[in-house]
């Protein structure tokens, strides 16, 4: 197990900036459908759990934005990843399933886009 483990951190250390982009925002995609289902179960500490994951990929992609290469597109980005991750927090604190519902469409948008793009850029 310990050997996997190495391989996945490894593989994830090299991959090129694209692919985690991609996986970043497919793990936040998984996590706010499992809120989103845990919320319409009435579960609200695991929609909150689900919803701070997500949150935290939405921070990890803010890091990963590089303002000198395209200063315009990461202001935008910056901007919409920090709504994202406002609208995740008031759906934690209110149980709004509208706010996580919202940010999912973006999210699931976001990667439909992102992906076309690494693959036209291929």
């Amino acid at each position: 197990m310990r050997g996997l483990q190495q391989y996945k951190t490894t593989a994830l250390e090299t991959a090129p900036s694209e692919t985690l982009l991609l996986l970043l925002l497919e793990t936040a995609l998984e996590r706010l459908d499992q809120a989103i289902e845990a919320m319409e179960q009435g579960n609200h500490k695991v929609a909150r759990e689900h919803l701070a994951f997500a949150r935290s990929a939405y921070s990890e992609l803010i890091i990963s934005l590089d303002h000198e290469v395209a200063p315009q597109l990461s202001a935008q980005l910056n901007r919409l990843y920090l709504w994202c991750i406002r609208e995740l927090a008031k759906a934690g604190s209110t149980q709004d399933l509208e706010k996580a519902r919202g940010v999912h469409r973006i999210t699931a948008s976001m990667l439909q886009t992102w992906t076309e793009a690494v693959e036209t850029a291929r």
